[in-house]
């Protein structure tokens, strides 16, 4: 029986479609997409650089009450448990082995080459939608990325069922602009240890705020100005001209154990704030 948690996922290459469950974070996403009028699409099969389920949204048209114009995407990436930190795959491996009778803990190469070994043929779809794929590193929850890119956009730009979907893990060109404002949700993994989730104290999931197009802006603006009155080329006294150079961007830890609830909502009414002008919902 079908669940509402039930997705598709496409794999273009080898032309097939699989079922796979969605996280309640994509299911957050999807309604995130749908309160701007657009959606997320399918999720397809990407394995550049790994492999990694990955959705895309419809570029969104939002308009300011100032009569600003701006297009919204919106990315979800899945990533395969293979793209863990090494030694953190190797300890979790390690962990669990060593519960076996008869097994000790082994070094982290030899770790490594014992998972590499279970499977002549690595399947793109079961590495990133069968938590349980890997013997003795199973997840309890999927390392995730969530993404959005806010551009500014001329009012002669096309119409948004014109647009293309797009990806946005980086602050990319939209129109010769960078986006005014990028945002990161970085969900930590749940490894399971034995048959219960491992210890989740320290654990923290990272938001992050960027500002690529006042970035881009500030550093064409002081290059010019260094150009006219060379302040960097000075002699004496040493060190005449230093860059405290301030990052345009914001980071906030945010505990795995607070509800994805709380933290999309706080994402929802950030971008209704700067896309509508919106205060409340």
């Amino acid at each position: 029986m079908a669940s509402s948690y039930d997705r598709i996922v496409k794999d273009k290459e080898n032309n097939r479609e699989k079922t796979y469950t969605a996280s309640t974070t994509e299911l957050l996403l999807e309604q995130i997409c749908e309160s701007f009028g657009t959606e997320l699409l399918q999720a397809e099969i990407n394995d550049i650089n790994g492999t990694k389920l990955v959705r895309e949204s419809r570029p969104a048209i939002v308009r300011h009450p100032e009569g600003k114009k701006r297009i919204l995407q919106v990315q979800y990436t899945r990533f395969s448990p293979l793209m863990e930190n090494p030694n953190k795959i190797a300890e979790v491996y390690n962990k669990n082995r060593a519960r076996q009778k008869g097994k000790r803990k082994i070094s982290n190469e030899s770790a490594l080459r014992e998972i590499w070994e279970q499977h002549e043929e690595w399947d793109a779809f079961e590495i990133v939608t069968n938590q349980e794929y890997i013997n003795d590193f199973n997840l309890h929850r999927w390392r995730k990325s969530l993404y959005f890119a806010v551009y500014d956009v001329e009012n002669k730009e096309k119409a948004a069922e014109k647009l293309k979907p797009f990806s946005v893990h980086e602050p990319i060109e939209f129109g010769k602009r960078l986006p005014q404002i990028h945002i990161t949700l970085d969900i930590e993994p749940f490894f399971v240890i034995g048959l219960v989730q491992e210890n989740t104290k320290e654990i923290y999931d990272n938001l992050r705020i960027d500002f690529p197009q006042e970035e881009a802006e500030h550093r064409m603006r002081i290059g010019s100005a260094l150009s006219l009155h060379p302040l960097t080329n000075l002699k004496h006294p040493e060190n005449a001209f230093k860059e405290n150079y301030e990052i345009f961007r914001k980071n906030y830890k945010i505990h795995s154990s607070v509800p994805r609830e709380l933290t999309m909502g706080l994402i929802t009414a950030y971008l209704r704030r700067l896309c509508l002008g919106k205060k409340f919902y």
